[in-house]
């Protein structure tokens, strides 16, 4: 492929040389158009340059014929991360069944968690015409980038905050500002097992205090309608970093209000995705058929993991603090409806349950069969005093 590099190395104009697959080009061009490269110079300075460069949709060399696109479905951004103006990216790995539909997809790899389940419900509705030995269809392995690019206004300059005309009375000198911080990490509440199975929805309120260095320093609940919505607002927003606001041109605190509509849709400021759902209602209906994890061919590989933030309130604490959480794992080796089993504290069971919504395993199987199971997964924060 031809690429048309601009001096910010964005890639401004993507052209076919040659193609191995021609169903597949859509794919390579959304695969570039995502991408980041280094800009051409001339004596020191940033100019317009191209480059050509090859662009490989995975595959494994298991067929003659490789499987060719039937049908794509395009994904639905996700409401919260477009509002915030997040672009992103997710690698997703599938097999291609003898009948052309798509199995064991799961995310190898994504920009912000945000993403995994709108690829995933994406790439489960491809369609395909199956890969071939000797004229049989046989299964093949792909992997293929599934980019999300905001183009549209207002999203695309993302939350917007505006400057009082004045600040209150009383109201702490280093936390006014003249140019507001700009929300440059944003992870959404992850919805408790508790009331999401109890059907418990409302607004939290939030206020929050953004530290100099673009951190949260101290958070706040104004108005929750239940006591776990509030704790999981507060611990999305202990996750966030701001680039700071700055008075006359110096990085200074800032105060602000959040408000968090807690509803069981995807739209929601806590979205929920169809997969977690379908979890819920299987523990509604028949608990049953979540494998336990003795009877897996093996513990799913974990293929990515993040540490949680450690809780404002706790965060001059000397002692380490222990939390168990009992997770299901489902078919697409994503983390779902945490339950804290054993905490220090409120704060660091809502603070784990955040960090482990972005865990990301292989699927699970039992007998060769991709299945739901459930696991209890230990978190240590560490104390300052160690």
């Amino acid at each position: 492929m031809a690429v048309a590099i601009s001096p910010k190395g964005e890639v401004v104009d993507v052209r076919v040389i040659e193609a191995d697959h021609p169903d597949l080009v859509d794919l390579a061009f959304e695969s570039i158009r995502g991408s980041k490269f280094s800009a051409g110079r001339e004596n020191g300075k940033a100019i317009f340059s191209q480059l050509a460069t090859r662009v490989r949709i995975g595959g494994n060399e298991e067929y003659e014929v490789a499987p060719k696109v039937r049908s794509q479905t395009k994904p639905e951004y996700p409401y919260s991360l477009r509002r915030a103006g997040l672009s992103g990216r997710v690698n997703v790995e599938f097999i291609v069944n003898t009948k052309g539909r798509v199995e064991a997809a799961y995310a190898v790899e994504t920009s912000h968690p945000a993403f995994r389940q709108a690829a995933l419900d994406a790439v489960e509705q491809w369609r395909f015409e199956p890969g071939t030995v000797e004229e049989k269809p046989v299964s093949a392995r792909m992997n293929v980038p599934i980019i999300f690019s905001i183009t549209d206004a207002p999203f695309k300059n993302g939350w917007v905050i505006k400057r009082p005309k004045k600040f209150p009375e009383n109201f702490p000198e280093s936390l006014k500002w003249d140019k507001a911080p700009r929300l440059v990490v944003f992870n959404p509440p992850v919805y408790p097992r508790g009331p999401l199975m109890e059907k418990i929805k409302g607004k939290v309120k939030v206020q929050f205090v953004i530290a100099p260095h673009g951190g949260i320093f101290a958070t706040k609940i104004l108005e929750s309608p239940h006591p776990e919505l509030g704790g999981a607002a507060v611990a999305a927003v202990e996750t966030f970093k701001f680039e700071p606001a700055t008075r006359k041109g110096k990085p200074c605190g800032a105060s602000l209000i959040m408000e968090f509509d807690f509803r069981p849709s995807k739209t929601s400021d806590s979205p929920v995705a169809n997969e977690t759902m379908r979890l819920v209602r299987v523990l509604r209906n028949d608990p049953d058929r979540i494998t336990k994890s003795s009877l897996l061919d093996e513990i799913p590989p974990l293929v990515f993991s993040k540490q949680p933030v450690i809780p404002t309130m706790h965060r001059d604490s000397p002692e380490d603090a222990l939390v168990r959480a009992e997770v299901i794992i489902g078919r697409r080796g994503t983390v779902e409806l945490a339950r804290v089993i054993e905490q220090t504290a409120p704060e660091y069971g809502y603070a784990a349950t955040q960090a482990l919504s972005e865990w990301q395993f292989e699927p699970p199987r039992s007998e060769g069969k991709v299945v739901d199971t459930r696991l209890i997964i230990p978190l240590i924060f560490k104390g300052t005093g160690g």
